[in-house]
This record gives C-alpha cells, sequence and structure tokens, in this order.
C-alpha cells in the first residue's frame, strides 16, 4: 500500500463528507484540515460566535457530550470547547467513514 497516497485520498473523501455535513448544520461554522486530521468547529450564529467557552468545557458542555458519544461509536476525537479534533488512522479504510 502506497501510505501516501492513501492517506491523500481517505483525507480528500473525508474532507467532502465534512464540507456536505456543514452545508446541513448552521451549526458548524468551520471544517478544517492538517494532513487526514479534521476540525470541525461549532458556532451559535452567523456571526461565527463561538459555541462554547473553556467555562462550558469544564461543565462538560456539548463538546464533551459529542466526545463521549463519538468514542462510544469508535470513533476517537479530541474535543475544546467550540470545536473536535478528528485524528483517524493512516489505514483507515473508507468503509470506515460510511458506518
Amino acid at each position: 500500500m502506497d501510505l501516501l497516497a492513501h492517506v491523500k485520498a481517505m483525507g480528500s473523501y473525508l474532507g467532502g463528507r465534512l464540507k456536505e455535513l456543514k452545508e446541513r448544520h448552521k451549526s458548524i461554522g468551520d471544517a478544517r484540515r492538517v494532513g487526514l486530521f479534521r476540525s470541525i468547529e461549532f458556532v451559535k450564529d452567523e456571526k461565527h460566535t463561538p459555541f462554547g467557552t473553556y467555562e462550558d468545557k469544564y461543565e462538560g458542555e456539548v463538546t464533551d457530550i459529542l466526545a463521549k458519544r463519538s468514542v462510544d461509536e469508535g470513533v476517537y476525537v479530541f474535543n475544546e470547547p467550540s470545536w473536535l479534533v478528528i485524528p483517524p488512522p493512516s489505514i483507515i479504510k473508507k468503509e470506515k467513514f460510511l458506518g
């Protein structure tokens, strides 16, 4: 397997899926990437006001709930007050994104 080509292909595919998600949900302000890693930023309004603050995070607010649910479903994420970082393994197969 050409790992670099695979990561580029999976990164492009995941980026497209997250773009579709952003278009369907106005609470997603942005979907960023570095390589195969992706992050989703949550916003309150069209001015892109961050969804949460650090105080919210330490009170167990929305991104903590989303992160727990993601882990329960087998998707490992890193979360902060207004975003989730999705670090899929480099060898992930497209079928895993479809589940």
